[in-house]
């Protein structure tokens, strides 16, 4: 649950005012708004059921930037292991487990640096 900044008060879809790089939000009645608007369209679906909103933010180019780089580090951060991609590990440190997801990942890890989590140089091709 989202709250203001300055009041305290709870934030919906529609009390949102603004945006603040590296602090968060103000509801509406806190905000000073500034020339720039920032809209964020939402959709939400489940089966048959859909339902959308719309957000505008009062903010400005470094506001709107810092707001960009804060959802895609959240919504990278909250993907669940079933979206993500399946890609397959090719290679192990036969010491510690480590998988390694390239040839180069490996290469660098046999020949070069070792196991970014034991300094082995033990890697291997996996077998599946």
């Amino acid at each position: 649950m989202a709250v203001c900044l300055q009041c305290g008060q709870r934030l919906t879809t529609k009390s949102i005012g603004a945006w603040f790089p590296g602090k968060g939000l103000l509801c509406s009645n806190c905000s000073v708004h500034s020339s720039g608007k920032a809209s964020i369209s939402l959709l939400f679906q489940d089966g048959d059921h859909k339902e959308s909103s719309d957000i505008v933010l009062s903010c400005d180019k470094a506001g709107f930037k810092g707001l960009l780089e804060s959802l895609v580090v959240e919504s990278q951060n909250n993907i669940t292991p079933n979206t993500k991609s399946e890609k397959m590990a090719e290679f192990v440190c036969l010491e510690c487990g480590q998988k390694f997801y390239s040839v180069q990942a490996a290469e660098k890890a046999s020949f070069g640096d070792g196991c970014p989590s034991c300094s082995g140089s033990d890697i291997k091709p996996l077998s599946y």
